[in-house]
């Protein structure tokens, strides 16, 4: 992201003449008097605005400098004010640092979305670490972040659901219907090799399944949500996910069952599912299902590759 900065009576001189009268937003070297104090030093990521033309010019250039490449020269971007009016200047032309109209209403564009909560990129978490490279951060969480800085917003938002997620580590899981469970090599979601559940040579039933062999501990009363990413193999297939709920004791309890989805062969598709855990519950097991959707079985051997986080 590209910073404006600034300084006070920062006023120079064109150095030599200006010929050239591109279209707006080309970028062009300029020589001047001097690029030094009071003008802004700026350095990459950053740059400062310049009106340029006599003073008597009632309506004069802006360009943007972007760089400084020695002393006396630098790198501007013409006709960038929100009337191009590129023009050639003279030497001896005034040279002038401002706060031009384009900086101003990205701020009050900024603020207005602070304002009315609807940032691109919130900090959801109350004890995250506070942004350093933004001047004012927007929090939307369920309690006042730890670490608000003078000028950040603080939206107040219920707290969304907990995530489940699984590491895709084959010993994690448990097949079941005859599937075979296996690292893939070479079919990734997210950067990771994904797991691979094979159909046995010998089909048993009309869809496979692979469940957490270690159920996971969860809080009566609290909501969870669970995505497992799958991808088919062939077309045809469908997929869904659900969560089996346990009391403490490991008695099964209830069962929460996600949406029927079309798999796409060669593209993981999310499945997801988002359920309040029962009032007894202290367990809860994850599982995703892979299915035909025109056949009896599982035609034999064939993979599908998922993804638990």
């Amino acid at each position: 992201m590209t910073t404006d900065v600034f300084t006070d009576n920062a006023v120079t001189t064109l150095g030599a003449n200006v010929t050239t009268t591109p279209v707006s937003g080309t970028s062009e070297t300029w020589t001047i008097t001097s690029t030094g104090a009071p003008l802004p030093q700026i350095t990459t990521g950053q740059q400062y605005r310049v009106v340029v033309g006599p003073t008597s010019d009632t309506t004069p250039e802006i360009v943007i400098v972007t760089a400084i490449l020695s002393s006396t020269s630098l790198t501007v971007v013409r006709g960038m004010g929100s009337v191009a009016n590129v023009k050639t200047h003279s030497a001896g032309d005034a040279f002038s640092h401002v706060i031009a109209a384009g900086v101003m209403n990205t701020a009050a564009a900024t603020v207005s979305a602070i304002s009315s909560g609807t940032p691109s990129n919130p900090v959801t978490s109350a004890s995250a670490t506070r942004p350093t490279n933004l001047p004012v951060v927007y929090w939307a969480c369920a309690t006042q972040p730890t670490n608000m800085a003078i000028g950040d917003y603080w939206d107040q938002v219920a707290a969304g659901p907990t995530a489940i997620t699984v590491a895709n580590t084959s010993s994690l899981w448990t097949g079941a219907n005859g599937v075979v469970l296996s690292n893939s090599t070479g079919i990734e979601h997210g950067g990771v090799a994904s797991l691979v559940m094979t159909a046995p040579v010998t089909p048993q039933a009309t869809n496979g399944n692979a469940y957490l062999s270690t159920n996971q501990s969860c809080t009566a009363a609290v909501t969870y949500i669970f995505t497992a990413y799958l991808q088919a193999s062939a077309a045809g297939r469908q997929g869904w996910v659900q969560l089996n709920w346990e009391n403490s004791s490991g008695t099964f309890l209830s069962t929460s069952t996600g949406t029927t989805t079309t798999l796409t062969s060669g593209t993981f598709v999310a499945l997801t599912i988002t359920a309040t855990a029962p009032s007894t519950a202290a367990q809860v097991t994850p599982v995703f299902f892979y299915s035909v959707t025109a056949a009896t079985d599982l035609p034999a051997s064939e993979p599908c590759y998922f993804s638990g986080s």
